[in-house]
């Protein structure tokens, strides 16, 4: 563990279960974990950076875990999945997380964590000063700025989440005299909040969506957003248009007009191009000396047929999915 006067970085590497134990207590929160797997082959890493306010980790652990945490987070802690199997609950939800998911741990409540020879990138922040910037930001009293486990509002706010977190990873958290400046750490600090209070569900978010608007009669029913924001959460999973429309609180029928009217398409359809975007961005990250296919992407994605695939790919992204592969 290295320390500047701005910023601490950390890099452990370990074969014994009870020192990863230890430093994830350390980390994140106290917490009674079971182990499954071989610990002979054990193998448990950790790297990253990070302020006094906020930090960005890789964590790669090679066996099985289910632990509960011991007290909550306190703090605002976004994982996503990287490799492996994962799921979080709290008692009320439970998230599942597709490879390149990312999902916000309850920062209330002690979560219960399972999951399986896992990497994964947490970005944390500190409760008490992301809901000041909150307060800062929407006028929200910052006492009233909650947050709760959930998935990303949609696929863009994914999008747009894993990318500001992996600016600041790559080009701020290495250059210690950059964050020596605290105009720096303070608007790198913002921009991360912005990026959790726009990617997932809050109290602050609804607030500002609950206000009439003079000219909202255009926007989309609460119906439709559910709709979205479930499919969104889980187009990995085998979904149709009756646990859509149950998800959005009103019937098949009434869904299907709702989301022609607003959207254009019929609810399967948005799904489809969800799935389809998903395997997009399963495509630029592959590599394909590592074993990686155009046919395994897309059939992860529901797409069993390798020339219908190709061709709504390229209508949507103006190539082929091999050439994105390839690239």
């Amino acid at each position: 563990m290295a320390t500047s006067a701005h910023v601490e970085r950390v890099e452990i590497r370990t074969t014994d279960p009870e020192r990863a134990h230890e430093t994830l207590t350390s980390m994140y929160a106290a917490h009674t974990p079971r182990l499954h797997g071989s610990r002979e082959r054990f193998r448990f890493r950790i790297s990253g950076a990070g302020t006094d306010v906020l930090r960005v980790d890789e964590l790669a652990h090679s066996m099985g875990l289910d632990s509960r945490q011991d007290a909550p987070y306190d703090a605002l802690i976004a994982v996503e999945l990287l490799s492996g199997q994962i799921d979080f609950a709290n008692g009320r939800t439970s998230m599942v997380p597709a490879v390149g998911g990312v999902l916000l741990g309850d920062p209330h409540r002690p979560n219960r964590v399972h999951w399986s020879d896992v990497v994964v990138r947490t970005t944390r922040l500190d409760l008490a000063a992301a809901r000041r910037v909150v307060e800062d930001l929407t006028g929200m009293p910052a006492a009233r700025v909650d947050f709760e486990l959930s998935a990303p509002v949609s696929a863009s706010a994914a999008r747009y989440f894993r990318a500001v977190v992996e600016r600041v990873r790559r080009d701020v958290l290495p250059d210690d005299e950059l964050l020596a400046q605290p105009l720096v750490r303070s608007e790198v600090f913002r921009q991360l909040v912005v990026a959790f209070l726009s990617t997932f569900p809050n109290s602050a978010s609804r607030a500002q969506e609950d206000r009439p608007e003079p000219h909202s009669l255009g926007a989309e029913p609460a119906v439709v957003r559910r709709a979205v924001g479930f499919v969104e959460s889980n187009a990995h999973r085998d979904i149709g248009l009756g646990e859509i429309a149950q998800a959005a609180r009103i019937g098949p029928r009434g869904l299907q007009h709702a989301f022609r009217k607003h959207r254009g398409c019929a609810p399967t359809e948005y799904l489809r191009q969800v799935r389809m975007d998903y395997a997009h961005q399963e495509l630029l990250a592959a590599d394909p000396s590592h074993g990686d296919t155009v046919a395994a992407i897309a059939a992860r994605w529901g797409f069993l047929h390798a020339g219908r695939f190709s061709i709504g790919y390229r209508s949507m992204y103006g190539r082929s999915p091999s050439d994105t592969l390839r690239h």
